[in-house]
């Protein structure tokens, strides 16, 4: 348990579980005595948010990342978590009494393929559509830069980031 596919990387659920709970105590703590589960489901919601896919799409829409390494081609997965947790939860339930390891993959990229580029023109038909206000005012929405190899990427980030700190 807590095994991860990536080398080096580590899943630890009771930490995830104690995260849950923190966030549920401070919901408890500074609400009033009424009990208003929107209040704990929005917040269950913003957390996943952090966590997730959710997070880059959000991240595009308040234009927080300028620059992406990847490929618009490539293919990625982008199952809904709580389809990932319902599945998880009916294998382990499923498999509950039985030896051994049992390897389940739940993923659509085959099914239903999601490239960058239809992500990202999704992210720009909405966003153009439905753009960030502020002061009343709609603020434009910039493609980002995506760069398919790191040497690229990390030539820009000193280019745009690294070089004009030194200089000053």
């Amino acid at each position: 348990m807590g095994e991860s596919l990536q080398p080096g990387y580590h899943l630890d659920i009771e930490a995830e579980l104690e995260l849950v709970e923190k966030v549920k105590t401070e919901l408890t703590a500074s609400k009033s005595s009424s009990s208003d589960k929107s209040l704990e489901k929005t917040a269950m919601k913003e957390l996943g948010l952090k966590r997730t896919i959710d997070a880059m799409i959000v991240a595009y829409n308040e234009q927080a990342f300028p620059c992406f390494v990847g490929d618009r081609e490539d293919t990625m997965d982008a199952v809904p978590a709580d389809m990932v947790v319902n599945a998880t939860l009916v294998a382990m339930a499923v498999h509950l009494n039985e030896k051994g390891h049992v390897i389940y993959n739940v993923c659509s990229a085959l099914q239903n393929p999601l490239t960058g580029y239809v992500l990202e023109d999704a992210c720009w038909d909405y966003f153009s559509i439905y753009p960030r206000v502020q002061n009343g005012k709609p603020l434009k929405n910039k493609r980002p830069y995506v760069f398919k190899r790191f040497a690229l990427f990390r030539a820009y980030l000193m280019l745009v980031y690294k070089l004009p700190l030194e200089i000053k």
